[in-house]
């Protein structure tokens, strides 16, 4: 059970409340798809040339209207998507470009699949 007198556990707590609410959101289409939406996204890199497959997938998503690396160094990247539609439909479009994702502590982590 988490101390809900300690400041971090509530600001943690409305944090994913938030998230989980705007996905909610999204998943409903409550959200006009006419504005576009953007999701940063961790990528680790496994071994040379795996950014490159990332990007070269990435760009295969119909969804995904542009992308850019935020950050980069040599274990990972963060990349930026600027994607239409409903969340849902995002993630069954990285899953059947060949994607695994997890989404923990509220940050997606992006790999390739097999």
């Amino acid at each position: 059970m988490q101390n809900l007198e300690d400041k971090e556990v509530r600001e943690e707590i409305i944090s994913k409340l938030k998230f989980s609410i705007h996905d909610l959101w999204k998943e409903q289409n409550l959200i006009d798809i006419s504005v576009p939406s953007y999701l940063v996204v961790n990528a680790p890199i496994q071994e040379p040339g795996s950014l490159k497959k990332m990007i070269k997938k990435i760009k295969q998503i119909n969804l995904i209207t542009n992308y850019s690396i935020e950050v980069l160094d040599k274990d990972s990247a963060k990349i930026k998507l600027k994607y239409l539609g409903k969340i849902k439909s995002l993630q069954n479009s990285l899953i059947e470009n060949g994607f695994n994702f997890e989404i923990l502590n509220n940050e997606w982590n992006l790999t390739l699949a097999g």
